[in-house]
Protein backbone atom coordinates (compact mmCIF):
# COMPACT_ATOMS: atom_id res chain seq x y z
CA UNK A 1 0.00 0.00 0.00
CA UNK A 2 1.43 3.38 -0.91
CA UNK A 3 1.20 6.48 1.23
CA UNK A 4 -1.47 7.97 -1.04
CA UNK A 5 -3.65 4.92 -0.36
CA UNK A 6 -3.93 5.57 3.35
CA UNK A 7 -0.72 4.18 4.85
CA UNK A 8 0.14 6.53 7.70
CA UNK A 9 3.46 8.38 7.45
CA UNK A 10 6.42 6.89 9.27
CA UNK A 11 6.53 8.00 12.89
CA UNK A 12 9.58 7.85 15.15
CA UNK A 13 9.93 4.34 16.57
CA UNK A 14 12.55 2.00 17.97
CA UNK A 15 14.49 -0.33 15.71
CA UNK A 16 12.47 -3.28 17.01
CA UNK A 17 9.20 -1.49 16.30
CA UNK A 18 10.39 -0.59 12.78
CA UNK A 19 11.36 -4.21 12.06
CA UNK A 20 8.02 -5.48 13.39
CA UNK A 21 6.08 -3.01 11.23
CA UNK A 22 8.14 -3.62 8.10
CA UNK A 23 8.76 -7.38 8.26
CA UNK A 24 6.75 -8.86 11.10
CA UNK A 25 7.96 -10.68 14.15
CA UNK A 26 9.52 -13.67 12.42
CA UNK A 27 11.83 -13.68 9.45
CA UNK A 28 13.51 -16.84 8.34
CA UNK A 29 16.07 -16.18 5.60
CA UNK A 30 15.13 -17.79 2.30
CA UNK A 31 18.60 -17.59 0.76
CA UNK A 32 21.01 -15.38 2.68
CA UNK A 33 21.73 -14.83 6.34
CA UNK A 34 21.63 -11.24 7.59
CA UNK A 35 25.39 -10.69 7.19
CA UNK A 36 25.64 -12.06 3.65
CA UNK A 37 22.38 -10.36 2.63
CA UNK A 38 23.70 -6.94 3.69
CA UNK A 39 27.03 -7.34 1.85
CA UNK A 40 27.32 -4.75 -0.96
CA UNK A 41 28.04 -7.40 -3.61
CA UNK A 42 24.86 -9.32 -2.71
CA UNK A 43 22.83 -6.11 -2.58
CA UNK A 44 24.10 -5.04 -6.03
CA UNK A 45 23.26 -8.40 -7.61
CA UNK A 46 19.78 -8.56 -6.09
CA UNK A 47 19.13 -4.88 -6.88
CA UNK A 48 20.09 -5.37 -10.55
CA UNK A 49 17.82 -8.39 -10.82
CA UNK A 50 15.01 -6.46 -9.13
CA UNK A 51 15.40 -3.63 -11.66
CA UNK A 52 14.34 -5.96 -14.45
CA UNK A 53 11.94 -8.28 -12.62
CA UNK A 54 10.36 -6.11 -9.91
CA UNK A 55 11.25 -2.40 -10.23
CA UNK A 56 9.23 -1.49 -7.14
CA UNK A 57 11.49 -3.75 -5.06
CA UNK A 58 14.54 -2.08 -6.63
CA UNK A 59 13.22 1.29 -5.44
CA UNK A 60 12.85 -0.05 -1.90
CA UNK A 61 16.34 -1.58 -1.95
CA UNK A 62 17.84 1.71 -3.17
CA UNK A 63 16.05 3.63 -0.43
CA UNK A 64 17.27 1.23 2.27
CA UNK A 65 20.84 1.46 0.98
CA UNK A 66 20.60 5.26 0.94
CA UNK A 67 19.52 5.40 4.58
CA UNK A 68 22.21 2.87 5.56
CA UNK A 69 24.80 5.14 3.93
CA UNK A 70 23.41 8.17 5.79
CA UNK A 71 23.59 6.22 9.07
CA UNK A 72 27.19 5.24 8.42
CA UNK A 73 28.16 8.81 7.55
CA UNK A 74 26.53 10.02 10.77
CA UNK A 75 28.36 7.39 12.82
CA UNK A 76 31.70 8.35 11.24
CA UNK A 77 31.03 12.04 11.88
CA UNK A 78 30.10 11.41 15.53
CA UNK A 79 33.22 9.27 16.02
CA UNK A 80 35.36 12.06 14.55
CA UNK A 81 33.76 14.62 16.88
CA UNK A 82 34.41 12.35 19.86
CA UNK A 83 38.03 11.82 18.79
CA UNK A 84 38.55 15.58 18.47
CA UNK A 85 36.90 16.19 21.83
CA UNK A 86 39.16 13.65 23.53
CA UNK A 87 42.29 15.09 21.94
CA UNK A 88 41.39 18.56 23.28
CA UNK A 89 41.20 17.34 26.87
Amino acid sequence: MSLDQGDPPLQPMTGSEYFERAIGSDHKPATYGKHQASHPVTIRRVYEEALTRFPEAADVIASLVFFKAVDRNRDEWLAQIEKERQSES
